[in-house]
């Protein structure tokens, strides 16, 4: 819990010192990032290739040579071809993005995401939450809130 009540306040006031390996997983980040949306993009144009390709089959799955031509078809396998290359190199560029993400990840500072972690920073964050709204606040009714809450305090210990 004090840990990561010190990572927060040191994290949102820019206190944590860089490590040296910061800007290498900065880049890493970047390099996973642009690999992973490339892999993407060459992907959804394989798919869309192939999608072409299956419009010009017929019932059976097939493509009729005597219906589309010999031309057309060999036109259709070489783009079969090429959209099978553009999948397999997606798939391949999304997973090293993946792979080098993971490994920035690991480099970069971080707060580890148990449960335990997770609950301290939504309690941190529900108060400091709280504080917001009481300092918007006009004046007059956070002292009468601030009135309340220290009446009733003094009235339970007046009552011991």
């Amino acid at each position: 819990m004090a840990l990561a009540r010190w990572m927060l306040n040191a994290l949102s006031h820019g206190l944590v010192q860089r490590t040296e390996r910061e800007e290498e997983g900065k880049q890493i980040l970047q390099r996973g990032q642009e690999k992973y949306a490339a892999g993407e993009k060459l992907l959804f144009e394989g798919v869309s290739i192939m999608q072409i390709v299956d419009s010009f089959r017929d019932s059976a799955g097939q493509l009729d040579a005597a219906t589309l031509g010999i031309k057309k078809i060999v036109e259709l396998r070489e783009m079969m071809s090429q959209a099978q290359q553009q999948i397999t190199q997606g798939e391949r560029l999304k997973n090293e993005g993946q792979h080098d993400i993971m490994l920035s990840q690991r480099i970069l500072p971080h707060l580890p995401a148990t449960k335990r972690m997770i609950s301290a920073i939504r309690k941190m964050y529900k108060i400091v939450q709280t504080k917001d709204e009481i300092d918007q606040m006009t004046p007059e009714v956070r002292s009468i809130l601030l009135l309340k809450k220290n009446s009733s305090a003094s009235d339970s210990l007046l009552a011991m």
